[in-house]
């Protein structure tokens, strides 16, 4: 398992842990959130999300 992971604190008290994933088997990647409010609660995603591309962008040649 790869992982990379930031947490930024926004002026609002907000904090938001966001964590990315990559199985190095089958090369899923996944996203796990967390938001913390100013008063202690937090929200967390209820499972890691699978993230695949749809549409992939392909740039000039």
């Amino acid at each position: 398992m790869n992982w990379i992971w930031i947490c930024p604190q926004f002026d609002n008290g907000i904090n938001i842990a966001v964590a990315r994933l990559r199985d190095m088997v089958n090369q899923q990647i996944f996203l796990a959130l967390t938001a913390v409010h100013p008063d202690g609660t937090h929200v967390v995603t209820p499972t890691m999300l699978l993230v695949g591309a749809t549409d992939p962008w392909t740039g000039p040649r």
